[in-house]
């Protein structure tokens, strides 16, 4: 009969015992470090969306207010172009009094009435 000899091979002391650095993790202080980490990059995340779609909100405002000045300013120009121009003119004076002069008479002034000197 033969019989079986089993030989255990033990492995060495260093690669059985965990590396130890010195730092003593807790797992609940990295959870709760994690946690607020976590929380405080959403509480940010969500600030700047807020921020940025309350900032479009106005510059859509503010294209709309542009668009209608602009509008309204073209509108005036258009209205002041027709109210200065030349048949305007004419019946603006006429309206104050004005007439229109055919012929010109000029005064003529004598050299000796007039004081020189």
């Amino acid at each position: 009969m033969s019989h079986a000899i089993a030989i255990r091979i033990r492995q060495p002391y260093f690669l059985i015992k965990p590396l130890n650095l010195g730092w003593n993790f807790n797992r609940r202080i990295l959870l709760v470090a994690f946690s607020v980490l976590v929380s405080s990059l959403l509480s940010v995340y969500i600030f700047q969306v807020n921020k940025l779609t309350s900032d479009n909100y106005l510059f859509g405002r503010q294209e709309k207010t542009l668009s209608a000045l602009s509008q309204e300013n073209r509108i005036l120009e258009i209205n002041s172009n027709q109210m200065h121009s030349l048949e305007n003119i004419s019946i603006l004076a006429a309206n104050f009094g004005f007439e229109k002069i055919n012929d010109i008479h000029y005064i003529k002034v004598l050299g000796s009435s007039v004081a020189a000197k």
